[in-house]
């Protein structure tokens, strides 16, 4: 987009009745300057309080942009999606950043954390992920892993999860009589290193089935590729 392209955009719905959905309270203010495009989204109704803005730039070869968003209460109930009423309102806080050499997404509800990172572009990384899940699926159906060559088709990339009690995933899988103490993720991966991380589940239970912990690891190197799990009861 040239930069001296302007244009703005602004959008409101006051009250809105779908079925049985209230979609009032909703405002759009969208804007283009200098390349960048910007948009603020706010929701105000029974279904979702949120405030959200993103901005990006229409000048770059790459993603380069970020989005910010608060969810102050999402109805999952009156949506479908639970199938009874939370204990707890849901509420997170999302964000996301793209940019020439990085992409960082966080997520953050009650206890629980997500953190993800990643060392090129965003397209860099899907075009990556796709060359990595191409070459290992052709060396599946010829029987044989090369772990040196998988290890180069590898992104440069980390995750981190954690979780306890007190966050939207725990109060609804309490809907459906699953709770459990904590969980946590830690997963990297980079063309020098390969595949390594661990997650692990603690207090899993399932009606009256208690496990006290589930665990999964994975490191790999030049030759192999090693996988341990198990339950502890």
């Amino acid at each position: 987009a040239s930069r001296q392209t302007t244009a703005l955009v602004e959008a409101k719905v006051d009250e809105l009745q779908y079925a049985r959905w209230n979609l009032s309270g909703v405002n759009l203010n969208a804007g283009l300057k200098s390349a960048v495009a910007s948009v603020r989204l706010t929701s105000d109704n029974e279904l979702l309080k949120m405030q959200s803005e993103a901005d990006l730039r229409l000048d770059r070869k790459y993603m380069d942009g970020r989005l910010n968003m608060k969810v102050e209460e999402l109805d999952l109930y009156n949506l479908g999606i639970a199938p009874e009423p939370l204990e707890h309102r849901v509420a997170f806080n999302l964000g996301a950043e793209a940019r020439r050499d990085s992409i960082k997404l966080r997520m953050d509800a009650g206890d629980m954390d997500f953190q993800f990172r990643a060392r090129s572009t965003f397209q860099k990384l899907m075009d990556q992920g796709t060359v990595f899940a191409t070459l290992l699926t052709r060396q599946i159906e010829l029987k044989q892993l090369d772990h040196a060559e998988l290890r180069k088709a590898l992104p440069s990339a980390g995750m981190q999860l954690k979780a306890g009690k007190q966050n939207p995933v725990s109060y609804f899988l309490a809907t459906k009589d699953i709770s459990f103490d904590d969980f946590i993720l830690r997963f990297g991966t980079t063309p020098r290193r390969g595949i390594n991380g661990r997650t692990a589940i603690h207090g899993l239970r399932m009606d009256s089935l208690q496990l006290d912990t589930i665990f999964f690891a994975i490191s790999q190197d030049t030759a192999r590729m090693k996988l341990q799990g198990g339950v502890i009861n």
